[in-house]
């Protein structure tokens, strides 16, 4: 009998180490063990966090998220932590402002965190078959369409359309929404080293959805980003954005949504492949104000319905350099309301290139190689515009040619230049951009 007890007793022991190792040092936590409810209108921000806290101080491994709906505020990623969210399991960003954590922005304005959030931290990882749900509805006004002023981003006289640009009598069912005070982006790393998100539908984020700031090694695989809740018409939900971010892999990804879909605002050594993207703005956009950007690749993506389709913007000091643009099919329409951005005849001044002004602009070239064609074009828009379709209208030799349409030439491909207001003279900047293999309907 003593031993059929001690034999018990020394079971239940190894059970316990087991389960107590499988919970620490093997890594796998259920968010449901800190106390988290998968109904929907339980708040779980604090029993998310202390799964993931835990989980980070044990050595890392998996926080899971089992079927079900869990609402939750502002949650902190920690290094060395997955989360893991099964197939049926959808993470769901409060619509109360208030369970977001208060910030500082940038300027000194009181801000909210956004739904996850990583600063200073190391092997983090978004995976698995389930949801995250941004629930952007509900920081914009579904009954107003937001109206920028003429003068303030845009001269309708440089615009295809002229005094038509942007009348209401085209419709305004395309957008964008008035935006009302909303959480931070969606999902930001700040500082962070080796990045996985994989699998993973991330939907209708109140702002931008995937943000990386001062990131290394980052790799997107097999994502999902859309805001079809609004009917893809919140302002400012880009799909992802990089700021001086280096050595990044995205591939194998559908972004619909209403504003950019894949930006560089700065960063290098980065790819983009096998991708199908559609954008109320640009599908895809390198440069935006400053910011150094080099050694990129854009190869097999499919762009569609989307405002434009590939935009080169620099303004101010920074450079631009070694991007390739490969394998790419674009389709375009004009879209209706205010979505930042249509091709214009833009011309390269100083006073930010204010028609009229007397100031004298510095030159500058643009370089292209298309189907092994080069083009040199003037620093304006309208030249390169010009000189795209130019080639685009000649035959070609070899290496085939690119199909494109005069009506959406100039909403496809957008390179635009201005100069800072801040500058007295334009600093200089190095723009090497090469497009091969494209075809545009």
């Amino acid at each position: 009998m003593k031993f059929f007890l001690r034999f018990v007793t020394l079971s239940l022991l190894l059970t316990l180490g087991a389960s107590a190792h499988a919970q620490s040092a093997g890594g796998v936590r259920s968010v449901g063990s800190y106390g988290a409810k998968p109904d929907g209108k339980t708040l779980n921000t604090k029993a998310i966090n202390e799964a993931v806290r835990a989980c980070s101080i044990s050595g890392g491994g998996s926080v899971v998220f089992p079927p079900g709906v869990f609402l939750s505020g502002s949650i902190e990623l920690l290094s060395n932590v997955t989360l893991e969210l099964e197939a049926g399991a959808v993470l769901v960003g409060s619509t109360n402002l208030g369970d977001y954590a208060a910030e500082t922005g940038p300027n000194g304005e009181p801000s909210r965190a956004g739904l996850l959030t990583a600063r200073n931290a190391n092997n983090i990882a978004i995976t698995g078959r389930g949801v995250i749900e941004g629930n952007g509805m509900f920081f914009v006004d579904p009954n107003k369409v937001k109206v920028i002023e003429e003068g303030s981003d845009y001269d309708k006289k440089y615009t295809r359309q002229g005094e038509d640009f942007m009348n209401p009598k085209y419709g305004t069912e395309d957008g964008p929404l008035e935006p009302k005070d909303r959480p931070n982006n969606l999902i930001r790393f700040f500082n962070c080293t080796n990045i996985l998100i994989s699998g993973v539908t991330i939907q209708n984020s109140p702002i931008w959805t995937v943000h990386f700031v001062r990131c290394e090694r980052v790799n997107i695989t097999g994502v999902s980003i859309n805001s079809f809740g609004s009917g893809r018409r919140v302002p400012n939900d880009d799909g992802i954005d990089l700021t001086d971010t280096r050595i990044v892999h995205i591939s194998d990804c559908d972004i619909e949504d209403g504003d950019d879909g894949i930006v560089v605002l700065g960063g290098e050594r980065i790819t983009v492949a096998n991708c199908t993207l559609s954008s109320r703005s640009a599908a895809v956009r390198v440069g935006f104000a400053g910011g150094e950007i080099r050694d990129c690749v854009f190869a097999n993506l499919v762009i569609f319905d989307s405002n434009r389709g590939l935009a080169v913007n620099v303004r101010g000091a920074g450079s631009i350099e070694n991007v390739l643009f490969s394998d790419i099919v674009i389709q375009t329409r004009l879209v209706t309301g205010h979505w930042w951005g249509r091709v214009s005849r833009f011309k390269s001044q100083h006073g930010r290139g204010i028609p009229g002004s007397t100031k004298s602009a510095t030159s500058r070239t643009f370089d292209f190689t298309i189907s092994q064609r080069r083009v040199r074009a003037a620093s304006s828009c309208m030249g390169v515009n010009r000189a795209l379709s130019k080639t685009c209208f000649s035959r070609t030799s070899g290496s085939g040619s690119i199909i494109v349409r005069w009506s959406s030439l100039m909403a496809a491909i957008s390179i635009c230049e201005a100069v800072a207001t801040s500058r007295p003279r334009c600093s200089p900047m190095i723009f090497r951009l090469f497009i091969a293999g494209m075809r545009m309907a």
